[in-house]
């Protein structure tokens, strides 16, 4: 975990950073070498191609210090954003040690309190329903009569199961959401952007090195930025998992003698089914839907919603700076000399 930490850190202290800066270097000293070239063959095409390339490798240069400008600018956005508890104890950001929190850390941040959420609710959803789903099946004999007083509950233990495997689709679309953030963050600085640097070298792979640059630009920096910014307001996520919690913590409560019981004294069942027709478990049981579906909505909202937005935003990003990048710059300032 620990290159990982430092693979997102942007700062002149970092392999990216320096990977990036010394394939700038490379550039300006082979366009230096061809413009002295041209000067001892008197080659105008090769002094126009000298010229060209330096002005790209200016350019390079310049980019690179924007980028990283960008980098910091979009880190104190982003930590303006997310609120100062949910970083403090969030592991994706709390364990980074001198390196630089960037958007991509905190949108970590908001992905693994979701994560812990629905995992908790999830995990009592299954409880309620494996107790309501034994609590339907108990049957009361008394000489030839017989009655399952709770046989309607069978309904809501396999609604309960229902919410819980809903919850647990909204926490795989998180999982991938994590495990595509980390692809970003260990190859869109390490690997994409010194290989669109190289590329915007050379006239023929110039736009492909734009659109590779642009892509690892608004993957890295906009796609969490703009996650970050959706994110940020985590109340209503957070008032609806009490909300849910609280609810279901009552359901687990009031079933909590059924695992109890000694199956084979037939008294105990009968006390049990009395016990529990007297707290109107029926209220206690549907009392949960509301909250538990006001949080399934909030969670999809995390899992779902916003990520596709960021999705969409961060490719029209990437198109524009690919055009940018990808684009000929001519200095008339050199041709002039």
């Amino acid at each position: 975990m620990a290159d990982f930490q430092y693979i997102i850190d942007l700062s002149p202290t970092s392999p990216a950073y320096f990977m990036a800066i010394n394939l700038v270097v490379i550039s300006l000293l082979l366009s230096g070498f061809a413009l002295g070239i041209s000067r001892a063959i008197r080659s105008k095409k090769l002094w126009g191609w000298g010229v060209e390339e330096l002005s790209q490798s200016i350019i390079n240069a310049a980019l690179l210090g924007a980028l990283m400008a960008g980098a910091s600018i979009s880190a104190s956005l982003a930590s303006s954003l997310i609120p100062s508890e949910l970083s403090s104890t969030c592991p994706s950001y709390s364990s980074l040690d001198n390196a630089s929190p960037t958007p991509l850390s905190f949108s970590l941040c908001s992905i693994d309190s979701a994560i812990e959420k629905g995992a908790s609710t999830a995990q009592i959803l299954e409880k309620n329903s494996f107790l309501l789903g034994t609590l339907s099946s108990l049957q009361i004999n008394a000489n030839v009569i017989s009655a399952q007083p709770f046989l309607s509950l069978q309904y809501s233990a396999q609604n309960y199961s229902s919410l819980a495997w809903q919850i647990y689709l909204l926490l795989t679309s998180l999982e991938l959401q994590k495990q595509f953030l980390f692809f970003i963050a260990s190859f869109a600085f390490s690997l994409f952007l010194p290989a669109g640097l190289i590329l915007r070298l050379f006239f023929a792979t110039r736009k492909m090195g734009g659109a590779i640059m642009g892509g690892a630009i608004a993957f890295f920096l906009i796609y969490p930025l703009a996650y970050s910014a959706f994110a940020a307001d985590a109340s209503f996520l957070e008032e609806t998992y009490l909300s849910a919690s609280s609810d279901l913590d009552s359901l687990s409560a009031a079933l909590s003698p059924i695992p109890l019981i000694d199956w084979e004294k037939e008294g105990a069942i009968s006390n049990l089914m009395y016990n529990l027709w007297g707290q109107e478990i029926s209220s206690k049981v549907y009392l949960p839907y509301s909250s538990t579906s006001a949080f399934l909505g909030a969670l999809a909202m995390q899992a779902l919603i916003f990520p596709l937005i960021c999705i969409a935003i961060s490719l029209v990003c990437a198109k524009e700076l690919s055009s940018i990048l990808g684009s000929e710059f001519k200095l008339d300032l050199f041709e002039m000399v």
